[in-house]
This record gives structure tokens, C-alpha cells and sequence, in this order.
């Protein structure tokens, strides 16, 4: 069951995989920005990425566009190519969280409109991930045997 306030309807697994979050901005329309981070957590539904290559004007621009439409490439276990997924960015922060570490920003990232691929090989990552069975391999040639 989600958190109170929490408007995610399914739990996301803990994570460590390489990303890069590209997203284009209204204020310059022809310009892609892109940043490399780390998908610290994910589910069919979403997934949260954390930066360093995010400052903190530029997250004040980017938190003027909540909502705005995003790419993320992740290299999650269990495929042998980086996985491309599309959402919107629907929560930002900007910080740290203890003074051990550097301050970064965190996006929460809502899946939308991922093709059927995309979305059997996420489903595939999330079952190995949670130990469960998963017989539809999604595209055999990019499943790494495990």
C-alpha cells in the first residue's frame, strides 16, 4: 500500500543503475539537455533519478516546467543494452541529505507513452528484481543469460 501522499500505485524496488535524463526545455526549444545520474529506485509506473550535473539554477529553471516531458536512458541488470523510457518529471528536489554528501537533484519520473517493447523488457527487469517468474522474454537477443 503507498505512503500517505503518495500518489504511486505500485512500490518501486531499490536500484543503482546508470542514467541519462534528456529533457527540452520551452525556453529553448531546440536545445536538448541532457544529465548523467543514477536510477535509485523503480516500477512499472515510474522511477526516481538522482544528479550531480544538475545546478541549482538550472534546477529552478527546470522546476518552473513540472510536468514537462522527459527521455531516460537506463542501463538496468538483466538486458544488455541501456533501456530508452519516456515520462514526464513530476517532482523535483534539490539538496542533500546529510552533510556527508554533495548536493544533487532528485526527479520523480512518471512512465507514459513507452512502446510495448519498452514496457515488456521494464516488465521483465522488474520481475527478476523482485525474484518473481517471468516467461514473455522480452527480445530474446538483448535478455543477458543470467
Amino acid at each position: 500500500m503507498p505512503l500517505r501522499g503518495d500518489r504511486r500505485g505500485q512500490k518501486r524496488l531499490p536500484l543503482s543503475a546508470e542514467a541519462m535524463l534528456c529533457l527540452v526545455l520551452p525556453e529553448e526549444a531546440v536545445t536538448q539537455k541532457a544529465f548523467r545520474g543514477v536510477a535509485t529506485d523503480i516500477s512499472g509506473e515510474g522511477l526516481r533519478i538522482k544528479t550531480f550535473q544538475v545546478e541549482r539554477d538550472q534546477f529552478l529553471l527546470i522546476r518552473r516546467y513540472i510536468n514537462i516531458t522527459c527521455e531516460v536512458l537506463v542501463d538496468l541488470p538483466y538486458l544488455t543494452e541501456p533501456l530508452q523510457l519516456h515520462g514526464v518529471i513530476v517532482w523535483l528536489h534539490y539538496g542533500s541529505s546529510n552533510s556527508q554528501e554533495a548536493e544533487h537533484c532528485s526527479m520523480g519520473i512518471r512512465l507514459e507513452n513507452n512502446t510495448a517493447e519498452a514496457s515488456r523488457r521494464l516488465q521483465h527487469v522488474l520481475c527478476r528484481l523482485r525474484g518473481d517468474s517471468y516467461d514473455a522474454t522480452p527480445s530474446a537477443e538483448r535478455v543477458e543469460k543470467v
